[in-house]
């Protein structure tokens, strides 16, 4: 397993939730946003857009895991052959995710 986070510089802007994971064969990533998040988050491929209110929109692209709550935090897992494929984007910077892949 390798573990990490990964930080939205600039909201609109999409980042990858990892560089350098094509060096290790994922069967599947764990991911939930960051507790220290104020907005949501989307993930997806590399045109992830996360829009506000825009769901099902062309503005809006890839699965979006609302701030967690005191009790409450979203997730989702992908079965994926390459970390690197994913990709975050966030509706305020500095918001993000935290992951665990399970390698193969």
């Amino acid at each position: 397993m390798i573990s990490g986070f990964t930080e939205v510089a600039t909201a609109g802007t999409a980042v990858q939730l990892s560089s350098t994971g094509s060096k290790y064969t994922a069967l599947q990533i764990i991911i939930q946003p960051l507790t220290t998040n104020e907005e949501a988050v989307a993930v997806g491929g590399s045109e992830v857009k996360a829009k506000k209110g825009a769901h099902g929109s062309t503005e809006s692209k890839g699965i979006h895991l609302e701030k967690p709550e005191a009790k409450w935090c979203p997730q989702i897992v992908l079965e994926v052959s390459d970390v690197t494929q994913v990709w975050v984007d966030a509706l305020k910077a500095k918001d993000g995710v935290e992951w665990t892949a399970v390698l193969a």
